[in-house]
């Protein structure tokens, strides 16, 4: 069971259906969270500033920075080790 605060909801504007990105060899597995890859799409793909991308995802500028680093820390040891990268699918809160 999960402890301390409860999870706020991430508003995604993106639909992510349970995808994986693998060469032929690769064994090992890296888990990527949606809000992960959408908060690393707002950043790195939209160029938008951690104030920006964290309004629009209705969280706060450091959640955005952990989810980001997270990803890349994630995206990085997948690359450079050889791992299997899968996209874990959740329920997508509607922008408002």
């Amino acid at each position: 069971m999960r402890r301390g605060r409860p999870r706020k909801p991430v508003r995604v504007a993106w639909n992510y259906a349970p995808r994986e990105f693998y060469t032929a060899d690769a064994t090992e597995f890296v888990f990527l969270d949606f809000r992960e890859l959408e908060a690393m799409r707002l950043v790195d793909l939209f160029d938008l500033d951690l104030d920006s991308a964290a309004q629009r995802l209705g969280v706060s500028k450091t959640t955005v920075w952990r989810l980001v680093r997270s990803a890349r820390k994630k995206l990085c040891d997948a690359v450079v080790n050889g791992k299997r990268i899968v996209v874990k699918a959740g329920e997508v809160t509607p922008r408002k």
